[in-house]
């Protein structure tokens, strides 16, 4: 069985909320969630090139984007491949 996580994944379009990176954390299950992995990404990158990132350079397949209340930034259902 493979490990799933939640992908927090914020572009360069996001204002406020940090430098564009995707951050790898387990899921909550009441317990608070835990970094397992973080990605820089360019300023330019898209949410596209995030997930093909995810799923090719580091071996995570994804889900289907969640939006949020804050442009440029999702939350992805992953599991480790």
């Amino acid at each position: 069985m493979s490990a799933k996580y939640a992908a927090h994944i914020v572009t360069g379009e996001a204002a406020g909320l940090g430098d564009p990176e995707i951050i790898v954390m387990t899921l909550d299950e009441g317990m608070g969630a835990e970094e397992v992995e973080r990605f820089p990404l360019g300023a330019h990158e898209s949410l596209r090139t995030a997930l093909d990132r995810l799923n090719l350079q580091h071996g995570y397949n994804t889900g289907e984007p969640t939006t949020t209340q804050h442009g440029g930034y999702w939350i992805v259902d992953v599991e480790k491949a």
